[in-house]
């Protein structure tokens, strides 16, 4: 069942309050194919998956989340669950989230994009924008294999960001070839040395 679907496109569903409907990990693994997923204006959903959903998504290469008004998470926050790695995913888009707190919560690290519990190893793209409860883009525990790939980053109108890239973080982004910042009032530093 739908083990073959590589692309999932959701568009203007403002009433969609789950992609799917419980954890069950037969029914994500019949998305193991999955290499495109983008949600656009699906206003009642609050998050995307949970921790064990991640398993099952081992071919996401792109993931483009936009004007989903009530996302606080794109992972559900759990805090059994360990580390989750997007081995394949090589672009990320998160635009227009006013709600987004964490792509994937831990209680010590409020208003930061990303923390130690998330991995994306060959990332090469990406795009945040109008993220308005976000303050850092990433901590000081990035994991190790994550975001050394990035080639492109672009940061717009993200009205709390006060911090876009930390002294840690400057030397994992050695391939790092377009950097684009616009419309954030409250940043203060940029290359934070």
């Amino acid at each position: 069942m739908l083990s073959k679907l590589e692309e999932l496109k959701l568009i203007d569903l403002p009433q969609l309050r789950h992609i799917f409907c419980n954890n069950d990990f037969q029914q994500i693994s019949c998305f193991q194919n999955l290499g495109v997923l983008q949600l656009k204006q699906c206003d009642s959903l609050r998050y995307l998956f949970s921790a064990s959903m991640e398993l099952g998504l081992v071919k996401l290469k792109d993931l483009r989340v936009e004007n989903c008004s009530k996302i606080k998470e794109i992972i559900k926050e759990d805090t059994a669950a360990g580390k989750i790695t997007f081995p394949q995913t090589t672009q990320l888009s998160l635009l227009s989230l006013p709600n987004l707190k964490s792509f994937y919560p831990t209680t010590q690290t409020p208003g930061m994009l990303f923390n130690e519990k998330v991995a994306f190893p060959i990332l090469e793209a990406l795009d945040i924008s109008n993220l308005d409860n976000v303050e850092k883009v990433w901590n000081n525990e990035i994991i190790a294999d994550s975001f050394g790939e990035l080639k492109s980053l672009s940061v717009g109108f993200c009205q709390k960001l006060q911090n876009v890239i930390s002294s840690h973080m400057l030397k994992k982004l050695r391939t790092l070839q377009n950097l684009k910042i616009e419309g954030c009032n409250s940043l203060e530093v940029v290359f934070d040395t």
